[in-house]
């Protein structure tokens, strides 16, 4: 108990100073633990700004497959729809338009019938970066049963064979 700061009036002691810079009492003491050192300065900025074009371009690819994916789904309603046109027996005049206002006006329609069917073919670019870079082409088929040929194959099919002859 012989302790020089034992007395009354004696004043606290100071740590004594080392080689280091005093830091301010204000608020330091909450940020030391969290404060990344001068090795780490910028870190974060710089791993942002390599994936940050990484990511933009993913949500570009995913916005134009879907874009795609849309684009199919027009191709497949205009065959069929034009497909069921051909097969009422439709002019090849209104089956084409019937598919170009339904996919579009840089669509390719294809008309092709068998004995008995009609079949048509709807082909056209992806919208955007993946058709006019990539290439990407989208083709949708469609056939249908012709209404001439379910009626004639009843109805006997000779010259004279009708009902009154």
């Amino acid at each position: 108990m012989t302790d020089d700061r034992s007395h009354p009036g004696a004043r606290p002691r100071r740590p004594a100073r080392t080689g280091t810079r005093h830091q301010p009492r204000c608020g330091s003491f909450l940020r030391r633990g969290t404060r990344a050192g001068p090795a780490d300065g910028g870190a974060v900025t710089a791993e942002t700004a390599v994936l940050l074009p990484a990511l933009v371009l993913l949500l570009a690819v995913l916005l134009a497959a879907a874009a795609a994916g849309m684009t199919l789904i027009r191709y497949e309603e205009a065959a069929r729809a034009s497909a069921r046109a051909a097969a009422r027996g439709e002019s090849t005049a209104v089956v084409r338009s019937t598919a170009l206002r339904v996919a579009g006006e840089d669509a390719v329609v294809h008309l092709d019938g068998g004995p008995g069917t009609a079949s048509v073919t709807v082909t056209g670019p992806a919208p955007g970066v993946l058709g006019s870079w990539g290439g990407w082409r989208l083709r949708a088929d469609a056939s249908a049963a012709t209404e001439g040929a379910a009626a004639g194959s009843g109805a006997g099919g000779g010259a004279g064979g009708g009902p009154g002859g």
